[in-house]
């Protein structure tokens, strides 16, 4: 069925998108997700919201187009090809020479991280 029509998704959406496809009733969870450094979050509204009104993205100047917009995307704790979340989750079990610096293990909010593949001291 999906195959046929040439329907595909990305894994974030596929729940709630299948959900909607066939008919059922869902529920999206806002994901908390944080950058690697301060942004106007007027410049990053312009930057992931480009396209005209009524329009779903912004075509080849979209966000999600490849290698677009990197400088943002990549600094993101939930994106499939950042090293941040990766950082943030090393950092906060204490790894990477944390108490030879005199740092703590950090106590942070709750957040999505992605990837997060490295887990060994």
């Amino acid at each position: 069925d999906k195959t046929e029509k040439g329907l595909g998704l990305a894994s974030e959406m596929c729940p709630t998108s299948w959900a909607l496809y066939y008919g059922l009733k869902a529920v999206q969870v806002p994901q908390p997700i944080y950058h690697a450094h301060e942004t106007n979050p007027d410049e990053l509204n312009l930057r992931a919201n480009s396209g005209k009104p009524g329009q779903i993205s912004a075509g080849p100047n979209s966000i999600w187009s490849w290698n677009q917009h990197n400088d943002i995307l990549m600094k993101m704790s939930y994106m499939f090809g950042s090293e941040f979340p990766e950082k943030i989750y090393r950092a906060w079990l204490g790894y990477d020479n944390a108490e030879k610096e005199g740092r703590r293990r950090l106590c942070l909010p709750p957040m999505f991280l992605h990837p997060v593949k490295n887990t060994k001291e």
